[in-house]
């Protein structure tokens, strides 16, 4: 069995994301399930979704300490789930901030990158950042594919189950996604191998 759960906020992408990477494993023969986990989605609020790859999965519900690879789009998001990560967890993350509302209300202080790595690392030390948000912008204009991108840094970075090609990740994303979008969104994907 291999958890996966994706974290980030309303409108990234991380329901695709966690569709793309359930698909791929269906694809390559490996039974997959997953769940998404709604805060207020919609307005930017926190989202989070769990995958469980493997044989026989009864729920695709994670519990704390079980999650193998967690990929954050968004760098406050890893934190709110801690609890969720085994001590041989991979963490992904995007290092670009996305204020919470929630910090100009409460007068708080959004954590800078740094410190929220510090503390991902007490739990573990396979963590591996990058600014996606920044090199898809300057690939496409927009930040709308920064899912895929964190997909392709994950894979390049042998974070995934072997099971889990680059072809079968490809074949995933025309799948889910459509035609339509695939000769960009391959592009933004074999753009992660450079971090």
């Amino acid at each position: 069995m291999f958890n996966v759960l994706i974290t980030g906020v309303g409108g990234q992408g991380v329901i695709t994301l966690a569709e793309i990477i359930a698909t791929a494993a269906l694809l390559s023969g490996e039974d997959a399930k997953m769940t998404e986990v709604h805060g207020l989605a919609q307005r930017g609020g926190s989202l989070q979704c769990s995958i469980k790859i493997g044989k026989n999965i009864k729920s695709p519900l994670v519990s704390n300490g079980e999650v193998d690879l967690l990929i954050s789009l968004e760098p406050l998001e890893a934190l709110r789930v801690l609890n969720l990560l085994a001590p041989t967890a991979t963490v992904v993350f995007d290092t670009h901030k996305i204020i919470p509302i929630s910090v100009y209300s409460d007068k708080t202080t959004y954590p800078a990158v740094e410190e929220i790595e510090k503390t991902l690392r007490a739990i573990t030390q396979n963590i591996f950042l990058t600014n996606g948000t920044d090199k898809v912008q300057e690939l496409t204009g927009n930040v709308m594919a920064l899912n895929i991108f964190m997909l392709g840094f994950a894979f390049y970075k042998k974070t995934l189950p072997t099971e889990l090609t680059e072809e079968i990740l490809l074949q995933s994303i025309k799948q889910t996604i459509g035609e339509k979008h695939f000769e960009t969104n391959q592009k933004i994907f074999k753009a992660a191998a450079l971090g």
